[in-house]
């Protein structure tokens, strides 16, 4: 499996061939404009491999301000439903408030057809995917 890049300032989302799903990795303290390039690089992955699982590791965000939770609820999920996202694996914060603000930005997509779960680490977020 590949590690995440870092590259212009902005971490990149990786394919996993094994889980034929993308994993994108947070840092703590990642700008808007950071946290938004991320999110939007797992959605290019998503499209060249044309896959439709993808895990989120959040358990290092910190607080998820307004900005990012609007851009997840506003523009990243319906482009994710649009591309044919089915499953996401949430990986959640070890912070209570990253972990409140990233379940608030996430409640907009409940109902959606993406199957989302939360999960205590990443080996858990893992051999759920593969089902």
């Amino acid at each position: 499996m590949q590690d995440s890049q870092l590259e212009n300032g902005a971490l990149e989302a990786t394919f996993c061939p094994e889980l034929k799903a993308i994993i994108n990795s947070f840092p703590n303290q990642l700008s808007t404009s950071d946290f938004i390039a991320t999110c939007s690089s797992a959605l290019e992955k998503l499209v060249e491999y044309q896959c439709n699982k993808l895990i989120a590791d959040t358990t290092d965000l910190g607080v998820m301000g307004k900005e990012k939770q609007e851009f997840i609820q506003q523009e990243w999920f319906p482009k994710a439903i649009a591309i044919g996202l089915k499953k996401v694996a949430f990986v959640v914060p070890k912070d209570v408030f990253g972990k409140f603000g990233m379940e608030k930005a996430n409640k907009e997509a409940e109902g959606s057809p993406i199957d989302m779960k939360y999960f205590d680490s990443l080996e858990e977020a893992k051999e759920w995917i593969k089902s």
